[in-house]
């Protein structure tokens, strides 16, 4: 196997953290390492590479960026910011990480109160959008007290936090989708180390960023099926529409304004309005690109079923440097994980799960709730398994428990499983106009069961 010009083989003893793996000796599909080339952050990625692999190619001149977050909105260069340990997306404290069979009223806990502030955060946006109709402008102060408010809540609990990103409002799409990619903007920053003035500014971008389409007619927001040429052009109006509506009610940071009109632009001049290029594309403003492309992929449409969030990461890594920026999408994989929150996961003992946590320390160990047991059926109550304290278990003891891990991703159309139903169900979530909450107390059998 050829190692390329800008290649070097490196034996698997040999490998150190912070070395870029570009190629391995044999297909990436017999490695169970979902991305194809990274970075080396972590003891158990060097374990995996050393069970599977002889020898491997690193590329140098990636090898020195790795772990260098220099080029992410607000991250000091060469330094750890000072935040909380939630904030650097640390250990959650929603998990028990050295649990192997999480409380999950812990979690259940954290994700009610997580659950308030994004309620009370998504009925602003609705009054937003309502406002804009009447021809008024929108609410600043009001929308940057609900920007700081999530901002708390994603410091406190991450997980609990991203996990509310999997549960989609089908009546509410405009609103929700605002919220979610909030929620991934603000995670993705404070992980980063932006400084609380510009977090708010970004975090504020996000939340309105689609605030253009309370401009539209209603009629092509609802459109299950294909817009013709004339409807498309009027929607890809919508970011001019937004910044002139948020310049408009006044004392807006210009960050802001930025994100609404730049947020479907691309660095190799593909998005829209402009076709707009590096460098004239700010950092922030790719990476709430990123955050709405990710959120409008892996959510479900009337025309579409919701992608696999890892097969939607990894389509963007292997386009990072022309649409988002390789440094973008390796940082954003860092903070939602490999196995991204409401993945559908099939562990080796056949039984099929949905990621609810992941642990940057332990990437391919997530923590996972049992939806399916290795036979189909669904499981009668709820558990949820830890699989990264699982394996550390194993190692300080002699226990001969077999220890779980995932041996593949499947999609949810493909299973059947509904992951956002799953997890509004199992935590309480309120979903629909009506305020009805679901059901608590484990996934019924209709969400789990197959189809």
């Amino acid at each position: 196997m050829s190692a390329g010009t800008n290649r070097l083989e490196v034996r698997v003893e040999d490998l150190r953290k912070g070395m870029y793996v570009a190629e391995l000796d044999r297909p990436w599909v017999e490695v169970p390492l979902p991305l194809q080339g990274f970075p080396i952050r972590s003891d158990e990625e060097l374990a995996v590479l050393r069970r599977y692999c002889a020898r491997v190619y690193v590329d140098p001149e990636r090898c020195a960026a790795a772990g260098s977050e220099r080029d992410l909105p607000g991250a000091a260069a060469g330094r750890a910011p000072a935040r909380s340990r939630s904030a650097r997306g640390g250990d959650d404290d929603a998990i028990d990480v050295s649990r192997r069979y999480p409380d999950p009223d812990r979690l259940r806990r954290q994700v009610e109160s997580a659950g308030a502030t994004v309620g009370a955060a998504r009925g602003l946006v609705d009054e937003a959008l309502q406002r804009v109709e009447r021809g008024r402008g929108v609410d600043v102060p009001a929308a940057s007290s609900a920007v700081g408010e999530l901002a708390e809540r994603v410091t406190q609990s991450p997980a609990a936090s991203l996990l509310l990103t999997s549960v989609h409002d089908h009546d509410n799409v405009t609103s929700t989708h605002s919220i979610h990619v909030c929620l991934l903007t603000l995670a993705f920053c404070l992980r980063a180390g932006v400084e609380a003035n510009k977090l708010e500014a970004f975090g504020l971008g996000a939340l309105l960023h689609d605030i253009g389409k309370a401009r539209l007619p209603r009629e092509l927001l609802d459109r299950p099926g294909p817009l013709d040429e004339d409807e498309w052009a009027l929607v890809r109006r919508h970011p001019i529409e937004g910044r002139r509506i948020l310049a408009d009610s006044g004392n807006v940071p210009r960050a802001v304004l930025n994100v609404a009109e730049m947020h479907h632009e691309r660095r190799d001049g593909s998005g829209y309005p402009y076709g707009l290029r590096q460098p004239d594309l700010p950092g922030y403003v790719l990476v709430t690109a990123l955050a709405n492309r990710y959120q409008a992929l892996t959510s479900p449409r009337p025309y579409r079923d919701a992608g696999a969030p890892d097969r939607v990461l990894q389509s963007f890594y292997s386009q990072a440097d022309g649409l988002y920026g390789s440094r973008v999408v390796e940082a954003f994989i860092r903070c939602v994980g490999i196995y991204p929150v409401g993945s559908v996961v099939e562990l080796d003992s056949g039984a099929l799960a949905v990621v609810v946590s992941s642990r940057p320390s332990a990437r391919l160990r997530p923590t996972v709730q049992l939806v399916r047991t290795p036979d189909g059926a669904p499981y009668a109550k709820l558990v949820l398994l830890n699989l990264a304290a699982e394996a550390e278990r194993r190692e300080r003891s002699d226990d001969a428990h077999p220890v779980r891990r995932v041996r593949r991703v499947r999609s949810p159309s493909e299973t059947g499983i509904d992951p956002g139903a799953i997890i509004a169900e199992t935590f309480g979530v309120q979903l629909g106009h009506d305020g009805e909450a679901a059901q608590r107390g484990g996934a019924s059998a209709a969400a789990c069961a197959p189809r």
